[in-house]
């Protein structure tokens, strides 16, 4: 079986909450985390998507093959 995409959002105000959720729901990605300027959005967004919330950028960083800015 091939690996999965391991993707994080960086922003998850309105649209990037979308993000996370569409790629929280997609079966060959891997929503590694969220990370966002406001720890308590990103929290809730995380605890919706199902996803860990991001330590810091390099954390997220060494730990993915994508990234969506948002």
């Amino acid at each position: 079986m091939p690996q999965r995409l391991r993707v994080a959002v960086v922003g998850v105000g309105y649209l990037g909450r979308f993000h996370a959720l569409i790629y929280s729901r997609l079966p060959e990605v891997e929503l590694v985390g969220v990370l966002d300027a406001s720890p308590e959005r990103a929290r809730a967004v995380a605890a919706e998507a199902g996803c860990p919330v991001a330590e810091s950028l390099p954390w997220l960083l060494d730990r993915v093959d994508a990234v969506s800015v948002v």
